[in-house]
């Protein structure tokens, strides 16, 4: 385990300082700041205020909020320090962080990240929806996003690269239990339910 650990400490360096370049800073910081969820869960609400996208909003909205919580009741169980709290890192407030008036998050714990964990549940229940149809494109979109949100993660210094890929594997298969769920129950327009 030990191994593990040191190789998530050499890829958190070298993601994190070596590639650092003031000029992708602000890039992340936006990308990381996507993936919040107060941003996530506003854009879902307005789409479901739009009768053609409201089955699929309230699907990938239903697929953030529930993996977020449970993104959330699991950095409770599993006690694990943000890398930012490293000598070496250097980590880089937010945009939303800064208007709060607050710096970077180091005090909560570290496993999973929750922002890779809603994103990716997002981004798997809209690829799954999508998928086999003239919008697949949107679906392969919203999961390049959730990509950048994860990675992002580890560029501002606030989580291990284990931390955003079991965020991305709670996230994806969250994102395919709701639509599985929403399939089933005949909640998509225009797919059959399974048998």
């Amino acid at each position: 385990m030990s191994q593990l650990y040191e190789w998530d400490q050499e890829l958190f360096r070298l993601i994190h300082i070596e590639l650092q370049r003031d000029w992708l800073d602000p890039i992340f910081v936006a990308i990381t700041d996507s993936g919040r969820g107060e941003v996530y869960i506003t854009i879902l609400v307005v789409f479901c205020f739009i009768h053609r996208f409201r089955s699929y909003a309230i699907l990938a909205l239903a697929a953030g909020v529930a993996s977020g919580v449970v993104a959330q009741a699991l950095k409770l169980l599993v006690v694990r320090e943000r890398p930012g709290n490293f000598d070496f890192a250097q980590p880089i407030t937010t945009y939303i962080e800064a208007l709060m008036g607050q710096a970077a998050p180091m005090a909560s714990n570290s496993f999973p990240s929750g922002h890779a964990t809603s994103s990716f549940a997002i981004a798997v229940a809209i690829a799954w929806v999508t998928r086999k149809t003239e919008h697949a494109w949107l679906g392969w979109t919203v999961v390049g996003w959730a990509s950048l949100v994860a990675f992002s993660r580890v560029y501002v210094g606030v989580h291990f690269m284990s931390d955003v890929l079991a965020g991305a594997s709670l996230g994806a298969l969250f994102g395919t239990f709701c639509f599985l769920l929403w399939r089933k129950q005949g909640w998509i327009p225009g797919l059959a339910s399974a048998p």
